[in-house]
């Protein structure tokens, strides 16, 4: 049993790694000092902010290295991916089409333009990019986890659950492909092939705070309330800075009649997003269960003013409970 304060080896090995990843900047600022022209050092800088999740520092350095060497096809690429992930996705995009032009069967690059375009809502030039990716390397498992989720958004959930089966066949311990195919399979009523997929994707990576999350919603909704509240407290422990998580946890207690804590939770996923619609309406609910009806119509008011949707929900809600 761990002690207390202990970590997972996740966060162990990731904090290892960082502190490698520091004393290697370490070296490679000598490095550009001692030789400012010297491309390679640049790239690989650019590599560790990459990796460390400094967008901004990374891009930099590869443009640096762009300017110094402009031939070289995985460096548009890892600059487009720093752009993608910094949610600048036409410059992303312009970054992948340089690299396929260097590279015409750079198939990371179509996998990865394929999800600058899925990030902008362009499907189907996504999953062209995915399959281009796939024809180039057949076993390219992102690629048909990525695809999956194109397809998903198109709410082709068939095509997208066969997509993330094939993606776990290549690599069986891909948790995002787990989790993602029990979302899909969520999606379409099958609640125990859901929680079976969420729970491998918690075995693969026992911090994945987004797999309890997950799978504490599907608890919910099997009216499994005690089983939801145990996976939703361990995603506050891992992700507290996350809304979802309290709004959730919120729910739960709200139909286990906890209904202060159920606001408690309410409030913080509040203080997190404060113009988060469906919070407001589960509290609003709340409040008009515990009869203080002032707050109800306020909480209400401001969820109706935020998304139009929650006027017939509310409707549909007394019409069920207070008839």
């Amino acid at each position: 049993m761990p002690t207390v304060g202990a970590v997972s080896n996740h966060t162990y090995r990731k904090g290892r790694e960082r502190l490698m990843n520091n004393r290697y900047l370490d070296e490679l600022n000598k490095r550009i000092l001692l030789n400012p022209r010297n491309a390679e050092a640049y790239r690989e800088r650019g590599d560790v902010y990459r990796y460390l999740q400094e967008f901004d520092k990374a891009i930099i350095d590869y443009s640096k290295a762009i300017k110094l060497e402009p031939g070289d096809a995985k460096t548009y690429r890892n600059r487009g991916y720093a752009y993608s992930n910094a949610e600048k996705y036409d410059r992303a995009i312009a970054d992948y089409n340089e690299a396929l032009k260097l590279d015409p069967g750079f198939a990371t690059a179509y996998c990865d333009r394929g999800f600058a375009y899925d990030e902008k809502g362009e499907y189907d030039r996504a999953i062209a990019d995915y399959n281009e990716a796939i024809r180039i390397d057949a076993e390219y498992a992102m690629a048909y986890c990525n695809r999956g989720y194109a397809y998903r958004r198109k709410e082709e959930l068939e095509q997208a659950i066969a997509d993330y089966s094939k993606a776990i066949e290549l690599d069986p311990e891909y948790a995002l492909a787990y989790r993602n195919r029990g979302s899909a399979y969520r999606h379409i009523g099958e609640h125990d092939k859901a929680l079976a997929d969420y729970t491998e994707a918690i075995r693969i990576r026992p911090d994945y705070f987004l797999a309890y999350l997950n799978r504490g919603h599907v608890y919910t909704e099997k009216h499994e309330y005690d089983k939801a509240l145990t996976d939703f407290n361990e995603a506050v422990r891992l992700g507290p800075e996350d809304s979802v998580i309290y709004c959730q946890r919120g729910i739960a207690y709200r139909y286990l009649g906890e209904y202060d804590k159920a606001i408690a939770d309410f409030d913080q996923a509040l203080r997190l997003e404060y113009d988060y619609a469906h919070v407001y309406y589960e509290r609003g609910i709340v409040y008009y269960k515990k009869g203080d009806y002032e707050k109800a119509l306020i909480d209400l008011g401001e969820a109706i003013r935020l998304n139009h949707a929650f006027a017939d929900a509310f409707a549909a809600e007394v019409a069920a409970n207070f008839s």
